[in-house]
């Protein structure tokens, strides 16, 4: 093709690039939205399940409680029991309990004495207990019974009290569980007898035994156990609160932990603890509804959490328009620029040779320049280093022969010459480490930063041992990096943590763990601190918080193992609070990464 013919139909090639690149980036930024819009909804779904978790758990506890105390003595009253929970506040505390109790275990053969007993200590207790009679009446083939006994609050004439267990399949089957694994274990979704309306529940036992375990290993004798029954969307709204209108959460119970998997679906056969007249479940997508299971005392349940519309501002979700907008507007200005260049195919051509020639001058200026760099290393290392060290030597040797005969005021003077000329040596050693650091090719290897580690620490020997510091490590991982500079970069994370310490003895301790493709080394220290604004300032050159006379160095540490970090392909930064030390994180290459 002829460059006319070039000329003509390169602003259409350039508008059709431009324009699908408009449209990768708008399809990005849409997927961008909508995983944000995904991963909001996994959290609040999570959120939900967890809350739930950690309130039938507190439950649970409370109910050792009560376990324990019927363990703990032959005879719990009437008195007793109702004083236990109104000291713990259950009802108050935790919405969502309709009543506590404690089911007894009873042999058919002691049912008649079991019944008069129960009956003289109701008397007894002066409390608005209702008549005892045991219910539905007990089969001839029954040969044991489960019975409610005592309820909290006091019953009156509730359905519950008298109540056998036995009677009903899910609580034969929670209370036998309970008995056999020691643990709480709850019911299927059931209608509890004292409450009202059509919402199901459930009923958490919690089994009680007589007497210490057998030293022979003889299983003890069961004496029943304490329960609590909740009616769910009671027990919901206690734990969430009311959920907004524009979310719904539904709750299912899938069978059996023990043969129900983790992640398990919901599917027909599951049962919806909330069946209230009327109510109708949102559409079932995928895009708006998140499920989340979690193990209540031997069932599997499973959270259902919904929320049609998004929780994204109007902004964030008009980014992937303005991003499609605004390309479609640029790629037409770059299609009508690069046409009117065309016709000024001399000029343009003038411009390129141009910007060559510049390009050129620059590569040739960045050469001088790394040049002009090695040379000040070199005077670095030799020509400044050695007058410091004659000032030195001459203050040394004036001092000791001429010491005795200054007055105070002098000898001072002495001193600032003999601490500045140290100081330069150390800012010198720093600027000359500083330029080195990343210059050597070629020799990036698999590193095992425990012996980098252990390697830094034996230098550090003397300053640890006069901090009176400890310093530990866990297991660290092999990285891709330079073992020279790995060693410096621990070095002084470590003597970092040495200096800047606060009245405590100074503690450095190194973990490590894996963390999208790459190693994390957090190095934490329990010295003082760094102020949040200050987080990204410490790694700049010759920045120092604190006076010398407060903390001596150069304020090259930290510029020293950012630049060793990044020339090895990793970053680093600083989490701290003032007063509460200081954790600086290292992301590493892993040794089989090959990049």
């Amino acid at each position: 093709m002829e460059r006319s013919g070039l000329a003509r139909v390169a602003p259409a090639l350039l508008l059709a690039l431009l324009l699908a690149l408009t449209g990768a980036a708008t399809y990005a930024a849409a997927r961008s939205v909508h995983d944000r819009e995904r991963d909001q909804l996994t959290t609040d779904a999570h959120t939900a399940a967890s809350a739930i978790d950690r309130r039938l758990e507190d439950y649970g506890q409370v109910l050792r409680g009560a376990a324990g105390l019927y363990s703990a003595s032959n005879t719990v009253s009437y008195r007793e029991f109702h004083d236990f929970f109104a000291d713990q506040g259950v009802i108050e505390r935790f919405p969502g309990v309709q009543v506590i109790g404690f089911a007894s275990y009873v042999p058919r053969a002691g049912l008649g004495t079991y019944s008069r007993r129960v009956r003289r200590a109701i008397a007894a207790s002066g409390l608005p207990y209702g008549p005892f009679t045991i219910h539905p009446r007990i089969g001839p083939d029954a040969q044991e019974a489960l019975v409610i006994d005592h309820v909290e609050p006091p019953p009156g004439n509730s359905k519950a009290f008298g109540m056998d267990f036995f009677s009903e399949s899910h609580r034969r089957r929670a209370a036998l569980l309970a008995r056999r694994t020691g643990r709480p274990a709850a019911t299927a979704p059931i209608g509890l007898v004292q409450a009202r309306g059509t919402s199901l529940g459930l009923d958490l036992m919690v089994p009680v035994y007589g007497g210490p375990p057998s030293l022979t290993g003889a299983p003890r004798p069961w004496a029943g156990v304490v329960y609590a029954a909740f009616r769910t969307d009671n027990l919901l709204r206690g734990v969430l609160g009311r959920p907004s209108a524009d979310t719904d959460l539904e709750v299912y119970d899938l069978g059996p932990s023990a043969t129900v998997p983790p992640d398990a679906p919901v599917t027909k056969a599951a049962i919806a603890f909330d069946l209230r007249p009327g109510h109708s479940s949102p559409p079932r997508h995928s895009a708006h509804t998140r499920v989340d299971t979690l193990d209540v005392a031997g069932r599997r349940w499973a959270v259902a959490f919904t929320r049609p519309s998004s929780t994204l501002t109007a902004a964030e979700r008009a980014v992937p328009w303005g991003i499609a907008i605004a390309g479609v507007l640029l790629s037409l200005l770059a299609a009508a620029l690069l046409r009117a260049l065309a016709t000024a195919r001399t000029r343009a051509v003038a411009l390129a040779e141009t910007m060559t020639l510049e390009l050129r001058e620059r590569e040739d200026q960045l050469r001088r320049s790394n040049e002009e760099l090695e040379h000040f290393a070199y005077l670095a290392s030799h020509d400044l280093q050695e007058p410091l060290r004659t000032i030195t030597s001459y203050v040394g040797l004036l001092e000791s022969r001429v010491g005795g005969q200054l007055d105070d005021r002098a000898r001072s003077w002495l001193g600032f010459v003999s601490d500045g000329a140290g100081r330069m040596s150390h800012l010198i050693a720093d600027l000359l480490e500083y330029s080195r650091t990343g210059r050597t090719a070629g020799d990036v290897e698999h590193i095992d930063l425990n012996e980098a580690w252990d390697l830094a620490v034996a230098n550090l020997q003397h300053a640890i041992s006069d901090a009176g510091a400890t310093v530990t490590r866990g297991d660290l991982p092999t990285v891709r990096a330079r073992p020279r500079e790995m060693t410096s970069m621990l070095q002084n994370l470590i003597g970092n943590g040495l200096k800047y310490r606060g009245d405590a003895p100074p503690h450095v301790q190194a973990e490590a763990q894996q963390r999208d493709g790459r190693w994390e080394l957090a190095v934490r220290d329990n010295g003082i601190g760094i102020e949040p604004r200050f987080h990204e300032r410490v790694f700049g050159l010759f920045q120092r918080l604190h006076a010398a006379e407060e903390y001596p160095g150069t304020g090259m540490g930290l510029a020293i193992v950012k630049k060793i970090v990044e020339s090895n392909g990793g970053s680093v930064r600083v989490e701290s609070v003032p007063g509460e030390g200081a954790t600086f994180v290292v992301s590493l290459r892993p040794a089989e990464d090959q990049a």
